[in-house]
């Protein structure tokens, strides 16, 4: 898989590098020799270049690649004109970093595949745990359904999944079970014969009010 990542903040860098990790080839693009230079061993290919110049963006950028990653982030009219010169290319997926929700309209309807606003999200991750504690993770799939990691309500501890009746007593599915503190460690689809246990993590798939109110 082929990457380009377009503006190298911290953001950038927090995608490009686990990219490469993942056995991706990744392109680092940025306006910046230093931080070109500071990245230039953790990625395929790094590059000093303006993201507003069409002529090396097209030198650089091919149809080849499998998504582009926009972060360039506060400058908006940056952002912009890059997002408008990779789809002129031919980029099928591109992704956008913005700073709000008005600008990831803007971009959305200009053509972005998705557009992300990671302080925004963080923000809102926060405010959950602080609120609901027991939800170590979770996914919005939509403004009603959910992905969330929750500890076991203490109704179905030393019960098996089935003889605990999660799935009716609490209008969600069990998707996955992490037992021990490794995060590599989970049970997709667990027996049904699984003894809950206090320390396990269970991943579930359901509304966001009904996980939020055994969490």
């Amino acid at each position: 898989m082929q990457y380009a990542v377009i503006g190298l903040g911290k953001f950038g860098e927090a995608v490009a590098t686990p990219l490469v990790k993942n056995n991706c080839e990744v392109l680092a693009i940025d306006n910046s020799e230093e931080r070109i230079q500071d990245i230039s061993g953790e990625v395929s290919h790094a590059v000093t270049a303006d993201a507003l110049d069409e002529k090396s963006l097209r030198a650089l950028i091919t149809t080849d690649f499998d998504a582009v990653i926009i972060c360039i982030g506060e400058d908006f009219e940056a952002t912009i004109l890059s997002l408008m010169i990779v789809l002129d290319i031919g980029i099928k997926k591109v992704i956008v970093k913005a700073d709000n929700r008005i600008r990831a309209k803007i971009l959305k309807k200009l053509g972005a595949t998705k557009v992300i606003f990671p302080e925004i999200e963080m923000g809102e991750k926060l405010a959950q745990n602080i609120l609901h504690p027991d939800i170590s993770d979770y996914l919005s799939l939509s403004d009603k359904y959910s992905i969330a990691e929750i500890s076991p309500p203490k109704e179905v501890l030393n019960k098996s999944i089935s003889n605990s009746d999660f799935r009716k007593r609490y209008k969600m599915n069990i998707i996955a079970l992490r037992r021990g503190s490794s995060k590599e460690e989970i049970d997709v689809n667990p027996n049904p014969d699984t003894i809950l246990q206090h320390s396990d993590k269970l991943v579930v798939l359901g509304e966001i009010e009904r996980i939020r109110k055994i969490s």
